[in-house]
């Protein structure tokens, strides 16, 4: 080796001493190098033999200083260790220290795992002041890390026994009230809604959850009084379980309970298109009767002024019925007065007869005497025929005030129709 390379590898040795304990080097590494360089030395030749002394000088005074830092590195170690071996205690302690019954929570043996992780990454640093040191610390470490892990597995079976718990009480809870929302959609059959609300009974019983609807909902099923208004009843249970549902959520997982809101939202669309399509037959229905009425009421109003019309025309005529009849009395006075002078006509030729002292008078008289009683017999007659005619003028009189009579009633009644289809309309559904 030239002088030159010793002081090369002198360089490098003093490289490593000035790394030591701070990066990569170790003092096995370093003292195998110094070993190399002494065992070199002797080969080297120096011109100069103060250079010789200078090259030794350096190799010794890093030697000195591999010693101090070695020395000096060892206490950093011995307080590594001791500080590890403090975290380990204070983490062993904070377990140790808690009630034996104490009910960790997630957050605290998250706090507790942390703070194990964080030892473990100070303890990565690998600064033992021996290998025994770092065994017996890293034992004491496991095992307290295990203890905490243990805590953390039961605490988890705590946990998943309790959503197993949760999921089951939800499915219970569930199947019953997605059962009656399927049987209250509007196309289901109605017969479903019995069997629907005993299971929904029977649970809310059991949980001790009040409603009073579902009571009245069975008896209206029962008693057959639901199936004249089904969308009625139908609709008021989806409202009742749709309350319910919200104030009773928290006893349902988030899958059953988005299941069910989904059901409560696609039956309350149906719902809602079944109440329009009600509403529009309704309408229909209504616009139809009111049709029926309007043309019921025209044809009562059209009949109504015929029969007005009609009254009136028979008013007339018994007014000239009225009329006529005094003059037929008069008629039948003045018969009746002619027929007393043909009587006294009659008495006066019946008298001459008897004086006649001729013949011939006595014809004329005979012949007067019978044309007298021809007369008598025609106006006779005559007045039978004029007290007949009033007859039957006072019969047609009394007659056609009782078609009169008649008619008023029936207008009347035509009336009191078309006052009571004006009151249905007024009642009738808009």
């Amino acid at each position: 080796m030239t002088k030159n390379e010793l002081s090369a590898r002198l360089d490098a040795f003093e490289a490593a001493l000035a790394a030591y304990g701070v990066h990569k080097f170790t003092a096995k590494e370093i003292w195998e190098l110094r070993a190399e360089i002494a065992e070199e030395f002797r080969s080297v030749e120096f011109a100069d033999p103060g250079e010789r002394k200078d090259a030794w000088q350096r190799l010794q005074d890093g030697m000195d200083m591999l010693r101090q830092k070695s020395a000096l590195l060892q206490v950093e170690n011995e307080a590594f260790a001791t500080e590890a071996e403090e975290r380990i205690e204070a983490l062993q302690r904070r377990v140790d220290d808690a009630d034996p019954e104490k009910d960790w929570t997630r957050d605290e043996l998250a706090s507790l795992r942390d703070a194990a992780n964080d030892i473990f990454e100070f303890m990565r640093q690998n600064r033992w002041p021996s290998r025994e040191r770092r065994t017996a610390v890293w034992d004491r470490f496991t095992a307290g890390r295990d203890r905490i892990k243990a805590m953390e597995d039961a605490l988890f079976a705590q946990l998943r026994a309790a959503i197993q718990q949760r999921q089951e009480r939800s499915a219970q809870f569930a199947a019953p009230l997605k059962s009656l929302l399927q049987a209250v959609r509007p196309q289901q059959p109605f017969e479903q809604l019995a069997g629907a609300l005993a299971s929904w009974r029977a649970l809310l019983a059991e949980r001790a959850i009040a409603t009073t609807f579902v009571d009245a909902a069975e008896k209206a099923v029962a008693d057959g009084s639901a199936s004249k208004a089904p969308l009625k009843l139908k609709s008021d249970l989806l409202r009742d379980a749709r309350r319910l549902f919200t104030e009773q959520r928290s006893q349902l997982s988030r899958e059953d309970g988005q299941d069910v809101y989904a059901l409560i939202t696609l039956a309350q669309k149906e719902m809602d298109a079944a109440w329009a399509a009600y509403k529009d037959d309704r309408q229909k229905k209504a616009d139809e009767w009111k049709e029926k009425q309007k043309a019921f009421t025209d044809m009562l109003r059209e009949k109504m002024e015929k029969r007005k019309a009609d009254a009136i025309n028979l008013e007339k005529i018994i007014a000239a019925k009225v009329d006529f009849a005094p003059k037929l009395e008069q008629r039948l006075l003045n018969q009746q007065d002619y027929l007393n002078k043909l009587f006294d006509d009659l008495d006066e030729l019946q008298a001459k007869l008897e004086s006649a002292r001729n013949f011939d008078m006595r014809e004329r008289m005979e012949a007067a005497i019978e044309s007298k009683k021809q007369r008598i017999s025609e106006v006779d007659a005559d007045m039978k025929s004029v007290q007949q005619r009033i007859d039957v003028n006072q019969k047609d009189i009394e007659e056609i005030r009782v078609k009169i009579t008649k008619i008023a009633e029936g207008v009347a009644e035509m009336q009191q129709k078309l006052e009571e289809v004006a009151r249905k309309a007024d009642r009738a559904p808009r």
